[in-house]
């Protein structure tokens, strides 16, 4: 059954964001935004809330997914998501991203208070919407055992690999 309490929020709705947002929504209260429109459109169809903004995902979920094509991108995105007020109580980084950049995302993350993780995603997009994929995840314990029920929702498998870095490090090798 579907846990509608959950408020879990995706910014970046391409190949991956999208299909883990079709695994996501029917099992909790989910918000998403992409810059594209194409991209929003594509996942119209599901049962997410779309924002205007990767502010608007961070007003209303307890946990903020980034699935974005470019590191230089998720950087900038988390900047975004921590300037509110009330930012999300943790951040999952799922895109190809270099250990240090996880570091540099959990070092900004941390300033605020906010837990952060990496979980590199292994399997393709059929898996992700199938709510099957393999998790590479790096972080403090406390982070991975905060992300593990939300991963666990779309996830065959998780693996904690390590610190922050580990997961987007086993990823690129």
């Amino acid at each position: 059954m579907a846990d509608r309490t959950l408020a879990l929020g995706i910014v970046g709705l391409g190949n991956a964001g999208g299909a883990l947002a079709a695994a996501l929504a029917p099992q909790c209260q989910l918000f998403g935004f992409d810059i594209d429109p194409a991209r929003r459109a594509a996942v119209g169809g599901l049962d997410i809330t779309l924002t205007t903004s990767p502010t608007g995902v961070a007003e209303n979920a307890i946990a903020a997914i980034l699935s974005l094509p470019h590191p230089d991108i998720s950087l900038a995105v988390a900047d975004r998501l921590l300037a509110i007020i009330d930012p999300p109580e943790l951040i999952i980084e799922t895109g190809t991203i270099t250990p240090k950049t996880a570091q540099a995302l959990a070092a900004k993350c941390a300033a605020r208070g906010v837990l952060f993780v990496d979980a590199a995603i292994a399997g393709g997009v059929q898996s992700m919407a199938a709510g099957q994929c393999t998790f590479l995840v790096g972080g403090d314990d406390a982070a991975v055992a905060r992300a593990r029920p939300i991963l666990d929702l779309v996830a065959a498998d998780i693996h904690h690999l390590g610190p922050v870095g580990a997961g987007s490090g086993a990823k690129i090798v």
